[in-house]
């Protein structure tokens, strides 16, 4: 029998649709299958003292999938339990960054650091790295120096892990000596097993061997994990996504009666990301993503339904931290003739910095950047006005036509529209130093002399392509101030919702001390380069500068290839005179 296609056209528009329902279904499994995410974190050293900085790397070994998690959870949790420290880092390519300043009132103890995604849960709690990490109290009392401590090994390290498969990290050419104060370069190349260049992230640590002698023995921590193999997931399919933006839940009220809100129009404002999007409440409930962002932010929520009040009481859910099994040690952290030493070099620097008046460095916290810049129809330097006695006196001599309204104590401002020839038929909303508020008297308890600017937004066009489009039946009044000091109606506000996006990462700057200072240069952290990528040639180089310090500087190196492969190097540098 032979089949004659009397409709050639019709089967091949047939097998194209046919083909791109398989492709869909096979991509749809294929990110249902999904494997879990392997994490491993790089810590620049193995301990800690109170008061000083960590520095770490968090990698994602093995293959990296095209759907992998685009934030990374790290808690640093007390031997009670307590959850001290939860951040979300933002990865970057296989890995993410992450430092935290320890508090100096933190006790002696292991504290557990875990690395996590919200996709590797779902696999079981192997997937979630642990890590104990000791961290010392800055001794109170003068520390004796001993007299003895661990010998350091000058054994060469592995280049990676052995029988592995992993990469090979050679420092090129072998820098063996270094003089005392001057800038360092180490130039290394990374190979496959067979010699070939190998693209790759890799993070470098610089210590002092007479601070730190212990850090050369210590073992390879990346090599036992890859040798060790994945764990065994737990059978099913992913029903969890992997997260590529911030996901926020809350509740939502009026805040007179306190019953729950329901609105189409539940307005999300962001500072000072200046933000605007609508959401749905549904019986109080209302849940909102926002692209990724670093560091703190404020997101307020209006209800711009017209017959409801504006004004909302919102409050977020907290987000639980998963409950993982892990182990904690109450035991103090050992202390070991080397551990004393470093206790005993530590607070004689902390002594020698008070004498030469020479800061502890601690990271600041960003300062908020600049305001937005608008283009109003009207702009007002109030400069030029500060004769007249308060925004009152100004609203009704600078800005016609505008109507102020009072009913008891509240106020209400409405605008003219130069296009309708007519006020605006709602009260003005207000944009004051980034936040948004209907509230007049807000702007009313603002004494002139602390408005720097103050601009109109009358027409239309110029609302809906800056503000929120249902503020064009009000019109916008942007305020901007001197100090930028918001008054309290607004930071008090019950709709005002603090919301903490990605750890911002520091950069590593030392302390070093200029020509003309009189201080020593010790510091046992030397450098610390989180951030160093191959070339296609396999080569790689970052440049520090050395310590005043006579002695041994011990260079570990761990990375992981673009495929996923690992790879360690440790190294002495010696410094000379």
């Amino acid at each position: 029998m032979v089949l004659i296609d009397n409709h050639p056209e019709e089967m091949t528009r047939s097998k194209l649709w046919l083909s791109f329902v398989c492709c869909f279904l096979l991509a749809r499994l294929a990110a249902q299958t999904a494997g879990p995410e392997d994490l491993y974190i790089h810590f620049n050293k193995s301990f800690y003292v109170s008061g000083e900085h960590i520095w770490a790397k968090v990698y994602f070994l093995g293959p990296l999938p095209e759907e992998a998690s685009a934030v990374v959870y790290l808690d640093l949790i007390a031997p009670d339990g307590t959850v001290l420290v939860s951040d979300r880092l933002r990865r970057t390519g296989k890995y993410a960054l992450w430092d935290r300043q320890i508090p100096y009132e933190w006790p002696s103890a292991y504290y557990l650091v875990r690395v996590y995604t919200r996709w590797n849960l779902q696999f079981g709690n192997d997937f979630a790295y642990t890590e104990l990490l000791p961290i010392y109290h800055f001794p109170d009392e003068p520390v004796e120096r001993p007299d003895e401590w661990v010998a350091t090994k000058q054994g060469e390290a592995p280049a990676g892990p052995a029988g592995s498969g992993g990469l090979q990290i050679e420092l090129l050419p072998l820098r063996e000596t270094a003089r005392s104060g001057e800038e360092v370069t180490l130039e290394f190349r990374v190979t496959d097993q067979a010699g070939r260049p190998v693209d790759a992230s890799l993070s470098a640590s610089v210590l002092d061997l007479d601070w730190l002698p212990e850090e050369a023995d210590r073992p390879y921590r990346l090599a036992d994990i890859w040798q060790r193999g994945r764990p065994e997931a737990k059978p099913g399919g992913a029903a969890i996504p992997s997260e590529k933006t911030l996901v926020y839940r809350g509740r939502a009220s009026d805040p007179d009666s306190g019953e729950p809100l329901s609105t189409n129009y539940l307005s999300v404002h962001t500072t000072p990301a200046d933000q605007y999007f609508l959401v749905k409440c549904r019986d109080g409930a209302f849940e909102f993503s926002l692209p990724l962002f670093e560091g703190p932010q404020v997101v307020q929520l209006h209800d711009l339904n017209p017959f409801q009040p504006a004004i909302v009481a919102a409050e977020l859910e907290e987000t639980a931290a998963p409950v993982l099994d892990y182990q904690l040690l109450t035991a103090e952290p050992v202390r070991t003739p080397a551990i004393d030493r470093y206790l005993y070099l530590l607070r004689k620097q902390r002594k020698l910095r008070e004498l030469f008046d020479v800061p502890l460095r601690e990271y600041p916290v960003a300062v908020p950047g600049p305001l937005r810049d608008f283009e109003p129809n009207v702009r007002y330097r109030i400069e030029n006005y500060q004769a007249m006695e308060d925004i009152e006196e100004f609203l009704n001599e600078i800005i016609l036509r505008s109507r102020i309204e009072r009913e008891g104590e509240r106020i209400s401002l409405k605008l003219y529209n130069p296009k309708t020839k007519r006020l605006f038929p709602n009260s003005v909303w207000f944009w004051i130093d980034g936040y948004l508020t209907p509230d007049a008297r807000t702007l009313f308890d603002l004494p002139l002399s602390a408005i720097d600017r103050l601009e109109l937004f009358t027409e239309k066009e110029t609302i809906i392509s800056q503000f929120e489009p249902t503020l064009a039946g009000a019109g916008v009044m942007a305020v901007f101030t001197k100090d930028r000091e918001l008054p309290l109606r607004i930071r008090e506000a019950p709709n005002n919702l603090d919301i903490e996006g990605l750890h911002r990462p520091a950069a590593f700057d030392p302390v070093v001390p200029g020509p003309d200072d009189a201080w020593p240069d010790l510091r046992p952290v030397v450098h610390w380069a989180p951030e160093l990528q191959s070339g296609t040639d396999g080569r790689m180089s970052f440049t520090f500068r050395a310590t005043s310090a006579v002695g041994r500087l011990l260079l570990q190196v761990e990375g992981v290839s673009t495929e996923g492969l690992p790879g360690v190097l440790r190294a002495v540098v010696e410094v000379r005179r």
